[in-house]
């Protein structure tokens, strides 16, 4: 279809919801295990730091490199925390068997590992069963780019993220006339000179312009509540102060939750941002327009 000369690799893929889910419940095992872990070192190192504190011991700091390594034997957790205060976790919703999480996890994920590694050495060989789609590689980025606008010109929707916000934006915007500003202008002048227009149609223009001046006052404490509910939103930031200070200190245990929270950066919709500002446009040229009308 492209050409052998532009056509790299092409790669058949395979149905993989088999090692998908294996692969999820390896990670949903870890993520357990790391979370299980960081509670008990929080937990042993409160204890620790409470019976120091009972024998009279202040910590200056955190110990130095050249300190020897203690060579006590097993889990050091288990000198400061009981085994009923160990993480725990019922394996269904209520009604499961509670066992120990780090425990449990260990040996889900020395279970699934070489379970994972078998099926993955299965679709390498070609032996799982195949889907209809392929991955192609090209030899130049040109040539990609030209079989990617080719395909997609065939396929209706949007096919990016861009394109998506751009659809947004235009119908959004195209909402905002027909109900912020045709609506109101015609429910609050129009009607007013109705009667006048059907017995003197030639003058529809001059009755107009003399009574959608009247419709002024909601634009005015529209553009007012825009500007300022606008600004202050971007001042307060709400949502990031809620998501980043008050769920993030509620649910981020791990250090990875932590860092994954605090390095990833929320999107912007523009799709929903532009129109507000656009339709402000079309307010503002309406506005000097009536006026030039009203005035000639």
């Amino acid at each position: 279809m492209f050409g052998t000369d532009k056509v790299k690799n092409v790669w058949i893929t395979t149905d993989t919801s088999e090692l998908d889910d294996k692969v999820k419940e390896r990670d949903d095992a870890a993520m357990k295990l790391e979370a299980a872990e960081t509670k008990l070192i929080t937990l042993a190192n409160k204890a620790r730091l409470k019976a120091m504190k009972k024998q009279g011991y202040v910590e200056e700091g955190p110990p130095t490199p050249s300190e020897e390594p203690s060579d006590e034997s097993g889990s050091v957790a288990a000198r400061w925390v009981k085994p009923s205060e160990r993480p725990t976790h019922r394996l269904k919703l209520l009604i499961g068997k509670k066992v120990d999480t780090i425990n449990w996890a260990r040996s889900e994920i020395e279970r699934l590992n070489p379970e994972i590694e078998e099926l993955q050495a299965k679709h390498r060989a070609g032996d799982a069963k195949l889907v209809s789609s392929v991955f192609v590689e090209f030899y130049h980025q040109a040539d990609a780019q030209s079989a990617y606008q080719s395909v997609m010109a065939k396929l209706g929707g949007a096919p990016t993220a861009a394109a998506v916000e751009l659809t947004t934006q235009n119908f959004y915007f195209t909402f905002q006339v027909i109900q912020t500003f045709l609506v109101v202008t015609v429910t609050s002048s129009a009607s007013s000179v109705v009667s006048d227009i059907i017995n003197n149609p030639s003058s529809a223009a001059s009755l107009l312009a003399k009574k959608i001046p009247q419709a002024s006052n909601f634009y005015i404490s529209y553009i007012i509540l825009q500007g300022l509910s606008f600004s202050a939103g971007a001042l307060l930031q709400i949502s990031g102060l809620i998501l980043g200070k008050v769920l993030g200190a509620l649910l981020d245990n791990t250090p990875r939750k932590m860092f994954t929270r605090w390095s990833s950066l929320s999107g912007l919709g523009w799709g929903t941002v532009y129109p507000a500002f656009t339709f402000l446009v079309v307010v503002g040229k309406y506005s000097t327009h009536v006026s030039d009308m009203e005035h000639s």
